[in-house]
């Protein structure tokens, strides 16, 4: 039995993460009929944002993490689909991105908190 605190941490976000999953598979499958578009969308890295700042990692983290304006600009590509074409699917940030032409390492750079920094996959992401 795991007792550590990271531990029972992850498995709550684990938990978490999966049923959302779930719960895009089967929305899309119920409003199929309706053609309403039912997506997940998830970072392929971390993303700097208060938590990251606060309670992950601090300044350390922050700066290997892309800034949320990728999950923008994600989200309106998948959101601009047709959604009788584009339903059911977990799509990752930079993928949506370069699907589009708006990938590759220099297009995705501007999304780097701090330029050059490496950068810190999404605990999720394997």
């Amino acid at each position: 039995m795991l007792r550590s605190l990271v531990g029972s941490e992850m498995c709550i976000r684990d938990r978490s993460k999966y049923g959302m999953s779930m719960c895009v598979v089967g929305h899309a499958e119920e409003f199929k009929v309706d053609k309403i578009a039912v997506n997940g969308l998830w970072p392929r890295t971390t993303i700097a944002t208060a938590a990251v700042s606060n309670l992950l990692g601090g300044d350390a983290l922050m700066k290997m993490s892309r800034t949320p304006q990728i999950m923008a600009g994600a989200a309106h590509c998948v959101l601009t689909r047709r959604s009788d074409l584009c339903t059911g699917n977990l799509f990752l940030d930079d993928e949506v991105l370069a699907s589009e032409g708006r990938g590759g390492e220099e297009a995705l750079s501007k999304y780097a908190y701090k330029a050059g920094a490496p950068l810190v996959p999404d605990l999720y992401v394997f």
